[in-house]
């Protein structure tokens, strides 16, 4: 009995002790399958955090290098720096910012592995516990040289070489100024995700598990796959990307040539972030697909620093022998790129010069009768320059009267002479209060420093071959300004001379009448008095009445050519007197022409007519006070008179152009003479302004010796605009300013001709400017577009080696800033080059085949991350 019981107790125990060991066993199954569910449900957040980050919106959050707990608020900073070409914001319809969904992984919340929007709900769970990203300084092969790390609970910790400055700057395109070719892709990273995942039953967590795992990240081009810019180690695409449409050389067949290449090529992009360049066009020939040295596509001259001649680019040793230390990249020395930035090898060609009116042309068609038509006729028509500025008057002219030589030189000198122009567009425009051009010449203006250079006028050029001519402007102001007849002073009226022999008012007889004379340059009609005879003093005289009522009465001058036939002063000299009335009784003299200007085309500019006689009945006579000898003749043409004074006015404007949106100011450019250092200001408050030196027979600025700008000794060319008008706007444009899209003409413009192989013309207009790397803005948001042009930039004196305070550190310590369009392009030291954003909105009307296909559409860089170079699971 008792071994029976205990055979049985033995069993119950045996019984009881199997079943605890298949409980054990079966709670260890299910122990081990939560482990590797938790392991899944990480892996698994992984995937999905990368995949979300890998999204072209959310790409900044691969190389952000930003505390986790900072991402749900921050903005600019985790920006995509994607931008379409057309100008929209960051990826179509969007604003270029990541999704809430990527930001919110920085929070560290357990989210469901099926729908992640879901916090702390599904039985599988994944939180991103920590995120590291690798990377090292520009050119360094070790990409990990720098780590910066963040938990879900803290801020980030920085392992290796201090950097200051953006993370993702490490991760780029960039190929620094270093020993091989530009070659985008060779500063890649790394990103390092470490996610928790667990399971979860009846809300409690049964079993956790965390997994680490690295990510390469290689940047690209935006809009673009692996391999832009011809990168073969990363993949296929060879289009060109990033191009950059602000800064074109080899129009025409034109050189680059960048030989001490230690110059900075930078943008700013929509996140308000100041970017390097990616790349340039340079135009070659049909057929070509280089851009280099060896095949004379830049023209390098191993003394071409102080040269003035572009050489002989057959000689092979002028680009093979580059070798100094500031030379730059094997790269550069080849002329492949400037400073690590590819040459993008482009065939578009550029539009041809035509009517303002037409989209994208860049030559504008002067007004029929405008005070500018005839500048350009009496500036560049004069055989031999023979013309001057001189004026025999009874008065000189104010000191802060702008007054250019038939070249218009603007002359400054360190601090004693500057000039500023300003656009000045009345609020309401009045008859008087025009939209107009103003130009000041002292270092501090007032409201009574600026002087008209676009006025309209009242003028006669004696074309109509009678004595009731107009040749002014259609819109003068007041709109009752107009020639009078003397007599009655209520219709238009005619010339009324005194003649002692010939019949009176006859235009073809007589000692007073009309002549043919090419005096003045094209054969054309001209007033004369004398006919060779002797005349007795007072005995001849011409004279028209002026509605001058409405204009200031402080200013108006007379002006005009004239030629003295045969003066001397035997037996006393030879004058015809200028004068005016406001009765025709009583006369003030206002400018003679005498023996001086014997024999010599001249150009005349009055005294103001005293204020007495500015009014409804004005007028204006030549009279010969003295008498004049046997062949003394005085040939006159080209009478205007500018209503505000604005007598050397060289400005006009129209309510549409340059932009089409804004009104406009158009004016023949001058020459910008500033080797002596000083300062032009370019106020463009009252709307945008063009220069011009697009003229057919416009020979100025066909040397290096005497360029159609120079700037030197810290002189500066700057461009400011205010809210509202002042005498003394000092307010920069600020980057942030919207530019015109690319094509389209801008605030501030330069134009140049679209034809080198005119007439008697030289080929290339050439232009120079000097600055000091130290002294920020030297030329600011201006567009030069010269097709023909050779613009050489010297920054430093082009001293070996000068790295200027800043250069490097300061993203704003630009030398010049704008868009360059130009056949030669020089540059020369230390030189960092602020170009405008390449929104391209109609580029395909601007350019006459369009975009090239190899482009793609988009600037900036953005990243990807891809292929698991390590990964490492453990359970917590």
């Amino acid at each position: 009995m008792m071994a029976g019981i205990l055979v049985l107790l033995a069993l119950v125990v045996g019984t009881v002790g199997l079943s605890s060991l298949v409980a054990s066993n079966l709670l260890g199954s299910r122990e081990q399958g939560s482990s590797s569910e938790a392991r899944s449900a990480a892996e698994a957040g992984i995937d999905e955090i990368i995949a979300t980050w890998n999204q072209p919106q959310n790409r900044k959050l691969l190389v952000s290098g930003q505390a986790m707990n900072t991402w749900a608020g921050s903005t600019t900073t985790l920006q995509s720096p994607c931008v379409t070409t057309d100008g929209t914001a960051t990826r179509p319809g969007g604003t270029g910012q990541p999704t809430t969904q990527a930001k919110s992984f920085g929070d560290g919340e357990f989210r469901d592995v099926e729908n992640p929007t879901k916090v702390n709900t599904g039985t599988r769970q994944f939180a991103l516990v920590r995120v590291v990203y690798s990377a090292g300084p520009a050119g360094n092969t070790n990409r990990r040289a720098i780590s910066v790390a963040s938990t879900k609970t803290g801020g980030v910790t920085t392992v290796g070489p201090s950097f200051t400055g953006n993370f993702s700057d490490l991760i780029n395109l960039d190929d620094p100024d270093g020993t091989g070719a530009a070659l985008p892709g060779s500063n890649g990273g790394f990103i390092t995700v470490e996610v928790q995942g667990r399971v979860m039953r009846g809300g409690t967590p049964v079993a956790t598990a965390t997994v680490t795992r690295e990510f390469e990240v290689l940047p690209k081009c935006c809009g673009a796959s692996f391999g832009s810019n011809a990168a073969a180690n990363l993949g296929s695409d060879k289009r060109a990307c990033g191009v950059e449409f602000g800064l074109i050389t080899g129009i025409n067949g034109g050189t680059h040539f960048s030989y001490w290449a230690n110059d900075r090529f930078t943008t700013v992009n929509k996140a308000n972030q100041v970017v390097n360049i990616t790349s340039m066009i340079g135009i070659v020939n049909k057929g070509e697909t280089t851009f280099d040295r060896a095949n004379w596509r830049v023209s390098p001259n191993s003394k071409s620093v102080n040269s003035t001649t572009l050489g002989t680019p057959s000689d092979a040793s002028w680009w093979a022998n580059i070798n100094c230390a500031q030379c730059g990249s094997a790269s550069d020395k080849l002329g492949r790129s400037i400073s690590g930035i590819p040459i993008i090898p482009g065939t578009i060609a550029l539009p041809t010069i035509g009517s303002e009116t037409t989209a994208g042309n860049y030559y504008y068609t002067w007004s029929a009768n405008g005070w500018a038509a005839a500048t350009i006729a009496s500036n560049y028509n004069i055989p031999n320059n023979a013309l001057t500025n001189t004026s025999t008057t009874t008065a000189t002219v104010a000191a802060n009267v702008f007054n250019p030589n038939p070249l218009m030189r603007l002359q400054s000198t360190g601090t004693t002479w500057r000039f500023t122009f300003r656009t000045n567009t009345p609020t309401t425009p009045t008859a008087v209060d025009r939209p107009r051009v103003e130009v000041c010449t002292l270092a501090t203006c007032t409201s009574t420093s600026w002087e008209n250079v676009s006025d309209d006028r009242i003028a006669d050029n004696f074309d109509a071959g009678t004595y009731s001519g107009n040749s002014g402007n259609t819109n003068v102001t007041p709109a009752t300004a107009q020639w009078l007849h003397p007599a009655t002073s209520t219709v238009l009226g005619p010339w009324v001379e005194v003649d002692p022999v010939g019949p009176s008012q006859d235009t073809t007889a007589g000692k007073v009448r009309i002549v043919t004379t090419t005096a003045f340059g094209a054969s054309s009609n001209a007033l004369r008095i004398g006919d060779g005879t002797k005349t007795t003093n007072n005995a001849m005289s011409v004279s028209r009445g002026i509605n001058l009522s409405g204009f200031e009465t402080s200013g108006p001058r007379l002006k005009f050519q004239a030629i003295a036939t045969g003066f001397d002063s035997t037996p006393v000299p030879e004058t015809i007197t200028v004068q005016a009335s406001s009765n025709g009784t009583t006369w003030a003299n206002i400018g003679t022409i005498t023996t001086a200007s014997a024999n010599t085309a001249r150009t005349y500019v009055t005294s103001p007519i005293p204020s007495a006689n500015v009014g409804a009945n004005t007028r204006i006579r030549f009279i010969n006070t003295t008498d004049l000898d046997a062949g003394d003749t005085v040939t006159i043409d080209n009478i205007q008179l500018a209503p505000r004074g604005g007598v050397n006015s060289f400005c006009e404007y129209t309510t549409t152009s340059p932009q089409t949106v804004l009104p406009g100011f158009h004016c023949i450019g001058t020459i910008f003479d500033l080797d002596s250092g000083g300062s032009v200001r370019m106020d463009t408050t009252g709307g945008p302004i063009s220069f011009y030196y697009s003229q057919t027979g416009d020979i100025r600025g066909s040397t290096f010796a005497d360029p159609l700008m120079s700037a030197d000794n810290n002189a500066t060319i700057q461009h400011f605009r205010c809210t509202t008008l002042s005498d003394n706007c000092t307010t920069p444009i600020p980057d942030s300013d919207p530019y015109s899209d690319v094509g389209v003409p801008d605030r501030l413009n330069f134009f140049g001709r679209d034809n080198g192989s005119l007439t008697g013309t030289p080929g290339q207009q050439f232009i120079t400017i000097g600055a000091a790397g130290s002294v920020t803005g030297k030329i600011s948001r201006a567009w030069f577009y010269f097709p023909w042009g050779n613009l050489r930039l010297i920054s430093e004196g082009c001293s070996t080696g000068v790295d200027p305070p800043g250069f490097a550190t300061d993203p704003n310590n630009w030398s010049i800033n704008g868009r360059i369009w130009v056949s030669s392009f020089r540059p020369c030291g230390a030189f960092h080059f602020r170009i405008p954003p390449s929104s391209s909105v109609g580029l395909s009307a601007a350019f006459s085949t369009g975009f090239n296909p190899d482009y793609v559409q988009w600037t900036g860089v953005d990243w990807v991350a891809r292929a698991v170079s390590s990964s490492r699971n453990y359970d917590d």
